[in-house]
């Protein structure tokens, strides 16, 4: 049972490999030696020197105690506490037997202390070289211990007060040779298992070794494209290549039935194989979340890994059912002895399960907890795939159902926008009079007919503006643009607006630049949308300013600031700003003002109700530009709006 105890696992040791796999099996077996040798002791005692056990001085007593001292630190080293120290501990005890035993046979004209040579060489082929130092220190320790406690005379030299006969001659020859022996099969024997160690953990590392590569073939795989099906064939080719085993799967949730159903490739040939053992196609076969015996089950509900050594307990309960007897001529036939299952675990939630396939007749606790960490791994990786694939899903259905609305918007907005056209005509043709004289009242209900017409349909065109925009048809033309011709323009449009509320509009514009490059009609609706918007949102008799600046190549840092990149701008800028000292806006608002149909919630915007559009529709044409617009605000003091265009190389705007 002593071989199989869990492995205790630690940060890091420098004299303890403890985080090795092999760890525990080297040091059960140096324990297991440690007894030998001690009997071997006592019955070279019994042999030679068979007085030794009869002596009054506690000889046996010591050793025996020495024993005692090691079996106790080799059991609180497997327990994980303080393993440092009793690790040392029992390598005292150890040279502390090895010291009387030096005693014995001469104290300090004894031959024997190539013991201490002997043991540090083998701690150093069953740990390390770190664990031979300690073992020298000791050694040189305890000898000096001797030495000093014999020349002071606290121990006299170790005489035998009787001459006896033992079961063998005592002659030097003889004995000596014997220990001879003796020690040389032991030191052939603990080079042995030292080298055996040595291959276990080389190929421990080598296995380890494949099952990262393995885990990065399958994380390479996700980045290369994200297709669930190769991802999956990487996982069940990991678990074959990079663990050994002879074959793997993957079952996978039915939500909806309520089984779970396996994933075979289909390169896999034996998924052909046991498919013609048991009559019937795996792909159509679930197994049962209810059945307590079936290892899918098991593993579902304990949230574990689980190993089984019958193939029927894997196929218990399956739907349509594989008979128990078939699953055993199954195993039998293909030489199959262990089954090892593993939940995909993601998000606190088992999504799936990995089974593996071995003929090996016993599966190592370390290979169990690679299968384990190699199928938590595996678990993030589909479910990252898996999670993309949905995401991909809700993007097309997205796009589908954002294309389907700009159709829409865009044969709505040509439906409506005739006979609107015809209503606003008609309207226009009664004011003035074609058809005869009108009331007042009745020219007050035209006017209103016809200015509800006008905003109508300005909603209408923007609407089909950003319907061409997000489907890509709207026409872009840049051509050389009279900056003064178009300022001129946009305020013989505002005049009457500007004119009501007594507005006083300031245009700032350099006298040498007079071109620029751009559409003339997005960047006229630009301007008029957001000197529209400072109107209608500026008290009367408030100042709104038109500014436009040129900037040769570097921008100011306040600006660049603004900018999420400069690319655009590498050839310098044109800079328009409309400021006003309105009612401003509040800071938690100045992120969403540009989004389609989207207000500012206040008192005052709500009897200046509006569509939303504008300012959305204002972004989209300065992003045709490749330009940026942004805001600055605050209540009470007014806003300015600031937009960026990229010069155009070869502008002739400049005297």
């Amino acid at each position: 049972m002593l071989l199989f105890h869990p492995v205790v696992e630690y940060s890091s040791y420098g004299l303890l490999d403890i985080r090795f796999s092999d760890f525990t099996a080297r040091h059960v077996f140096a324990a297991k030696l440690r007894l030998v040798i001690l009997l071997g002791f006592w019955g070279m005692c019994f042999l030679f020197y068979p007085g030794l056990l009869l002596l009054k001085q506690p000889i046996v007593l010591i050793i025996s105690g020495t024993f005692v001292v090691t079996t106790i630190c080799y059991i609180f080293i497997l327990k994980g506490l303080a393993p440092i120290f009793f690790f040392i501990i029992e390598l005292a005890a150890d040279v502390a037997a090895q010291t009387v035993v030096v005693y014995l046979t001469g104290g300090v004209s004894s031959n024997f202390f190539t013991i201490y040579i002997i043991y540090c060489c083998a701690g150093g082929l069953f740990y390390n070289y770190k664990v031979s130092a300690v073992i020298a220190l000791l050694s040189l320790l305890f000898y000096s211990g001797l030495l000093l406690s014999t020349h002071l005379g606290w121990i006299t030299v170790f005489n035998y007060p009787f001459r006896e006969i033992g079961l063998f001659p005592q002659s030097p020859l003889f004995q000596n040779w014997s220990v001879l022996a003796i020690f040389l099969v032991i030191g052939i024997y603990g080079i042995r298992i030292a080298h055996h160690f040595t291959q276990v953990r080389e190929n421990a590392l080598e296995s380890k070794n494949r099952e990262l590569v393995s885990l990065n073939r399958v994380s390479s795989t996700t980045r290369g494209g994200y297709d669930l099906d190769l991802v999956r064939r990487e996982v069940i080719q990991g678990v074959k290549q990079g663990l050994g085993y002879e074959a793997a799967f993957l079952l996978f949730r039915d939500e909806e039935k309520g089984v779970m159903r396996p994933y075979i490739p289909k390169d896999e040939n034996y998924g052909d194989l046991f498919e013609q053992a048991i009559g019937q196609f795996l792909e159509g076969t679930a197994f049962s979340l209810n059945n307590e015996e079936n290892l899918i089950a098991q593993v579902i509900h304990k949230k574990k890994v689980f190993i089984r050594y019958e193939l029927s307990a894997l196929t218990s309960g399956s739907i349509p059912p594989i008979p128990k007897e078939t699953a055993e001529l199954l195993q039998k036939k293909y030489g199959l002895r262990k089954f090892i299952a593993a939940p995909l675990v993601a998000e606190q939630k088992i999504f799936g399960v990995l089974v593996a396939v071995t003929r090996d007749p016993w599966i190592e606790p370390d290979a169990v907890k690679a299968f384990e960490g190699f199928s938590d791994q595996a678990a993030l990786v589909i479910d990252n795939v898996l999670l993309i694939e949905k995401l991909r899903q809700q993007n097309a259905e997205l796009e589908r159902v954002s294309r389907v609305k700009s159709e829409f918007l865009s044969t709505m907005s040509h439906e409506l926008r005739t006979p609107l056209t015809a209503i606003i005509g008609f309207s226009e043709l009664l004011l003035d009079g074609a058809m005869g004289d009108l009331t007042g009242d009745q020219k007050e209900s035209l006017r209103e007919v016809l200015t509800n017409g006008e905003s109508l349909l300005d909603l209408i065109n923007s609407l089909l503006d950003l319907a061409k925009i997000e489907s890509g048809k709207m026409e872009f033309h840049l051509e050389p643009v009279d900056l003064s011709g178009l300022l001129d323009r946009i305020e013989g449009m505002i005049h009457s607006l500007i004119h009501k509320k007594s507005h006083q509009l300031s245009l700032q514009v350099p006298q040498e630049l007079r071109l620029i490059y751009a559409d003339e009609k997005k960047l006229q609706q630009i301007l008029l949308n957001l000197i529209s918007n400072a109107i209608k949102f500026t008290p009367d008799e408030g100042k709104i300013v038109v500014a436009i600046k040129h900037y040769e190549r570097s921008l100011p840092k306040e600006i660049t600031t603004h900018i999420r990149s400069l690319g655009n701008f590498s050839n310098g800028a044109i800079e328009f700003s409309v400021s006003d000292n309105g009612i401003g806006i509040p800071a938690k608002h100045l992120g969403k003002i540009f989004n389609s149909f989207q207000q500012v919630d206040s008192s005052f915007t709500r009897e200046h109700q509006g569509t939303g559009l504008g300012l959305a529709l204002t972004r989209q044409f300065v992003e045709l530009h490749g330009g940026e617009i942004w805001v600055e605000s605050r209540p009470d003091q007014g806003s300015v709006f600031t937009f960026l265009l990229p010069w155009v190389t070869g502008t002739p705007a400049l005297n």
